[in-house]
């Protein structure tokens, strides 16, 4: 388990080697489309990217004002799914809608994850939020491949 929302049930592990086969990682991302979406972006994706030899493993950040209330169990790190909109320089990020993790329509709709770290059980609109861009264009373009 991590302490995250959506995506609490994750598990990683490595099968050991068999023969000529070099040990294999093994990802376990949780059932619901969500924290599947959300494990595979935060965990899973830079593995992948590293282990294929990229440099930058992790998505692009970006701090923008909240124009929804996030609310969060202080225990846990919240990913909201979010659209980012008005001014690149000072996005708003907004919710795509429900957040439930068996929720498909909002992580297709989403330009990014805002962040509510562990320890913050509420972001009020107007205040600062950080947001892993899944649009590399951020703000505007063709939607993330992976």
């Amino acid at each position: 388990r991590v302490r995250i929302r959506p995506g609490t049930p994750f598990s990683f592990g490595v099968l050991p080697e068999a023969g000529d086969t070099p040990p294999l990682p093994v990802f376990g991302l949780p059932g619901n489309p969500a924290s599947s979406f959300v494990t595979f972006q935060i965990f899973a994706r830079p593995f992948l990217l590293a282990l294929a030899g990229h440099r930058r493993i992790h998505r692009p950040m970006l701090t923008a004002t909240a124009g929804d209330a996030f609310e969060s169990p202080p225990h846990l790190t919240h990913f909201f799914r979010v659209n980012l909109r008005g001014d690149p320089a000072e996005p708003s990020a907004r919710l795509t809608g429900p957040q439930g993790s068996g929720l498909v329509r909002g992580g297709g709709l989403a330009r990014g994850l805002a962040v509510v770290p562990e320890g913050v059980s509420l972001v009020n609109p107007g205040e600062r939020v950080r947001v892993i861009l899944l649009d590399e264009m951020g703000l505007g373009g063709n939607r993330p491949g992976f």
